[in-house]
């Protein structure tokens, strides 16, 4: 949480301690989404934690999550 708010992402209130999207932030997250939203949606995060907790877990390789990462990120090009 530290990084998004020192880079500016959001903007962290006093009184109630939270965060709201600043202006960038919100313009960040639009170009995320548009040119890469299957890899930055709520789902996709969903996923990629299922996977972390399968690693830890033992049902999953973490070279087989890596490479099929890396697969699809190369797809986009």
């Amino acid at each position: 949480m530290s990084t998004i708010i020192k880079r500016g992402y959001v903007i962290e209130t006093k009184r109630v301690r939270k965060l709201i999207p600043s202006k960038l932030g919100i313009e960040v997250y639009s170009y995320l989404n548009k040119h890469y939203g299957n890899l930055v949606s709520e789902e996709r995060t969903r996923q990629l934690q299922q996977s972390m907790d399968e690693i830890e877990q033992g049902r999953a390789l973490y070279e087989q999550v890596l490479t099929s990462l890396y697969d699809e990120i190369q797809a986009i090009g």
